[in-house]
């Protein structure tokens, strides 16, 4: 019996990447010692016996049994490691045991009303869950806490190539697979997992949750990252500019935008491959300029990167020179990029951002390095009202992770803590669901789903929140109007040029909501085939605008719909 305190690190199963024990991550990276030693020792008495990582401290235990299943054929899963933790208990006790070949386990754990349970197996998605036990157990007998069955999810893969416009492979390609992420209003892409190809120019990366991603590659070698690639010079350049060219990032099936990407599928155990990627060349600029603002002699580096936080692309750096602060990226290419530097001097930190849109050479952008700095504004509810309790503004950074709360005093005034130069959206969160953020202003410019850049002092910015929040809500059925377990329910605005999207998960009784919903009119489509929320690609969200069922909400209103479900993807 191995006897230790909570804090321990505790067995994972072999090869699994993530593990989870009350829904927490832990990891055996980075440790040495004993406790890997200890792991081992692990594993090998979970085979012969349920491994308890605790004395018991209650009398009475109680017995919690399953089976483990494979989600996409029900077949019993042999060796998978299952750990159960009580739930709401002062020091509870871990007890670990795994499946064998019926795909079945049982251990006693110290008696509590309810459990967590963890389950681990190589090739599988982690997966976690909470049940409750009988209660016709009494005091100090063993109590039994009904079978159930938990299902766990294999993981999927994604294989390809990557090459150049010759079809020549490209050996050290970054390949990314990402997935769309819902911040606010705004919709945006999310690396999930990425690799280098070999010297065949081949990637695969695994460990995915089946769903569907989007696929993206880029390259960069010494050439043209120091601008030494060139190309002639073509119509409007003079006969001795000297024109550069650079890799430009592209997104399967081989377009530089990835809202025209195709969708790449993923299931469960089925390597998807063929995924292949053709890299071209573009032509790139040079963009330069003057930092100003450090102490001297201090050394600044300089980042260039794609301006969304998600986008693909190489980090660039360039230093700076210490007399007259000149930098030069010689080779970029075209699109939205920002420039971004931090250095700490003298126990300080300064930072100068600057976002710019790259299509011709610019060689004079400044960059002030500035000390963290306040931002002043204001608080207003439509109709004079106080906001509400539970109601929680904040300021997000786009490129580095800070959140600001905002906190207005009684008359609704406020001062931000310090801020360093970003792109920062304004994020309202309500448990109610009865308020949104009706318009932000700063300087009496508005505030849109994509931020303001905030980069200096003496801003003044507004806020104003709604009670108005309207609420959606209902049931996804099938052709017999009978309620679908699972799925996804899709809601897209029809109106602004740039409507927000929402997605919510179907519940096992088939009922889906969304709150906190502005006023207007809306499309909302249910799917039976999209395993989460971020399986709202953009794709879905184009059939929900043109195929989805108009909603109409007014201020303060309730709808309870009823909403036959579909597939994204008719097999």
């Amino acid at each position: 019996m191995l006897r230790k305190n909570k804090s321990m690190l505790l067995p994972s199963a072999a090869n699994t990447r993530n593990s989870a024990v009350s829904g927490r991550r832990r990891s055996m990276s980075g440790t040495s010692g004993w406790p890997i030693r200890l792991s081992v020792v692990a594993l090998t008495v979970f085979v012969a016996a349920p491994l308890r990582c605790f004395p018991q401290r209650n009398p009475g235990p109680s017995t919690v049994s399953g089976r483990v299943l494979d989600a996409s054929d029900s077949r019993p899963v042999e060796g998978a490691f299952v750990m159960v933790e009580p739930e709401q208990v002062a020091q509870p006790d871990i007890v670990g045991t795994s499946t064998g070949p019926d795909g079945r386990f049982s251990v006693s754990g110290a008696p509590a009303r309810r459990y967590h349970v963890t389950v681990q197996k190589k090739g599988y998605a982690t997966t976690a869950k909470s049940f409750g036990r009988s209660q016709s157990g009494q005091e100090g007998l063993a109590s039994p806490v009904e079978s159930v069955d938990i299902r766990i999810m294999r993981y999927a893969v994604v294989a390809g190539r990557i090459t150049d416009t010759r079809n020549e492979p490209l050996a050290d390609a970054t390949v990314h697979v990402l997935r769309m992420r819902r911040e606010g209003r705004r919709t945006v892409l999310s690396t999930v997992n990425h690799a280098t190809t070999n010297d065949l120019g081949e990637y695969r990366i695994f460990g995915l949750e089946p769903g569907r991603y989007y696929v993206g590659a880029f390259y960069q070698d010494a050439a043209s990252g120091f601008g030494l690639r060139h190309r002639a010079a073509g119509p409007g350049t003079g006969p001795s500019e000297m024109v550069t060219e650079d890799y430009t990032v592209t997104y399967y099936p081989g377009t530089p935008d990835p809202e025209t990407a195709t969708v790449v599928r993923l299931r469960p155990g089925q390597p998807a491959s063929g995924v292949d990627l053709q890299v071209g060349l573009v032509r790139s600029f040079r963009v330069g300029g003057t930092a100003a603002g450090a102490p001297p002699g201090t050394s600044v580096h300089i980042m260039l990167r794609p301006l969304e936080p998600g986008g693909l692309g190489a980090l660039r750096m360039a230093t700076p020179s210490l007399t007259d602060g000149r930098f030069l990226f010689r080779s970029v290419p075209p699109g939205m990029h920002v420039l971004r530097a931090d250095v700490t001097a003298g126990g300080q930190v300064l930072s100068a951002r600057q976002e710019i849109s790259v299509g011709s050479n610019i060689e004079d952008i400044p960059l002030e390095l500035r000390a963290p700095f306040s931002v002043s504004g204001s608080v207003s509810v439509e109709g004079g009202q106080r906001l509400p309790a539970g109601c929680m503004l904040t300021l997000r950074g786009t490129d580095r992770p800070l959140r600001v709360p905002i906190i207005p005093d009684p008359d609704g005034h406020f001062r931000t803590a310090a801020l360093v130069p970003d792109k920062y959206i304004v994020e309202l969160s309500d448990e109610s669901g009865s308020t949104f953020l009706k318009s932000a202003t700063l300087d009496d410019r508005a505030v849109g789903a994509a931020g303001a850049d905030i980069g200096e002092p003496n801003h003044n910015l507004h806020i104003l929140v709604s009670q108005t929040a309207g609420v959606v809500q209902g049931v996804a059925t099938d052709s017999e109007q009978h309620p679908v377990a699972l799925g996804v329910a899709v809601l897209v605005g029809a109106e602004a040029p740039d409507p927000a999207s929402y997605a919510a998960a179907i519940g096992s009784d088939g009922r889906f909501k969304f709150q906190s919903l502005p006023p207007g009119k809306y499309k909302l489509q249910c799917f039976s085939d999209l395993s989460g929320t971020a399986d709202a690609t953009w794709d879905i969200l184009a059939k929900v605008k043109t195929q989805g069922s108009d909603v109409s909400i007014a201020g303060g209103d309730t709808q309870n719909l009823t909403l036959p479900i579909t597939q994204a993807d008719p097999q």
